[in-house]
């Protein structure tokens, strides 16, 4: 959703295989891919995915931009909100992620944190 004056923000993830990548979380969080662009050889150079509200774009490795996996890891923590996070939990460990306490990592290697909202806390 941008804001007023028609920003936003959209993280772009490069991973070793975008195809798989999508694949994955329209399985597993029910992502809408919106467009697809490939380059020579059939590589993704951009697709760009809706999950709930939000928007990522997503791209294959290339010798310009590098995946996690080809950098060691990941600076970068994707949290996910949603209603059932024990049933989305599941659906994630069928399809092999990592889990690590309330994280986990998708076969592509990218981070990912989900939560379920238990109630609202105000300060008083």
């Amino acid at each position: 959703m941008a804001n007023a004056d028609g920003s936003s923000l959209r993280p772009r993830l490069v991973v070793k295989d975008a195809a798989a990548a999508i694949e994955y979380w329209t399985q597993v969080f029910g992502a809408e891919e919106i467009e697809r662009y490939t380059g020579d050889g059939g590589a993704i150079v951009h697709a760009e995915l809706a999950i709930g509200d939000s928007r990522i774009a997503v791209k294959d490795e290339d010798s310009t931009d590098r995946a996690p996996t080809s950098l060691g890891g990941t600076s970068v923590l994707l949290m996910l909100a949603v209603d059932d996070v024990d049933a989305l939990g599941e659906r994630a460990w069928c399809r092999r992620a990592e889990p690590s306490a309330f994280r986990s990592r998708t076969p592509r290697r990218a981070a990912a944190a989900v939560a379920s909202a238990i109630r609202s806390v105000t300060s008083g």
